[in-house]
């Protein structure tokens, strides 16, 4: 009996390590009007401490890079492209090229023009996450944001 509950801890410590592993970015997304067919989509990356993303813009040859799709749609239009808040950038020895990424948070930005009312946005962000010791697998998330709308006056 003793052999099975620490049998029984061991799974439980080694499933909690690894749902802590597993995940360790967290996506919010809000969206402020900045006209009556105008918004800007936000899209914020919560960086467990020791863990680090990728930037949007990094050259080919390193790691994956941060990428955020929005669907198309007859809804809405993008304008522009996809900003970012700014990377830590340096030199970096495993992959011998300066990268981009962003340690606790990285913010991104779109914005977006569409008819009357609210509307949902839709898309998927694709993203690697390590720290000083690994590299975990790249991410796919699915998201989808609604523009409410404007309060009548």
């Amino acid at each position: 009996m003793k052999n099975h509950f620490l049998l029984f801890l061991a799974v439980c410590f080694y499933l909690h390590v690894n749902a802590q592993i597993a995940h360790p970015v967290k996506f919010t997304y809000s969206s402020k009007r900045i006209g009556e067919n105008e918004a800007i989509i936000y899209i914020n990356a919560h960086i467990e401490d020791g863990w680090q993303i990728y930037s949007l813009n990094m050259e080919e040859g390193g790691p994956i890079k941060t990428s955020i799709v929005f669907e198309s749609s007859n809804d809405y239009q993008l304008v522009g492209n996809t900003t970012e808040s700014d990377p830590v950038v340096k030199y970096d020895d495993r992959f011998r090229m300066t990268i981009g990424y962003f340690k606790r948070e990285a913010k991104f930005a779109q914005k977006v023009k569409f008819g009357k009312g609210k509307v949902k946005v839709e898309g998927r962000i694709e993203y690697m996450v390590n720290n000083d010791r690994i590299c975990l697998p790249p991410e796919r998330i699915k998201f989808s944001h609604i523009i409410e709308d404007l309060p009548s006056n």
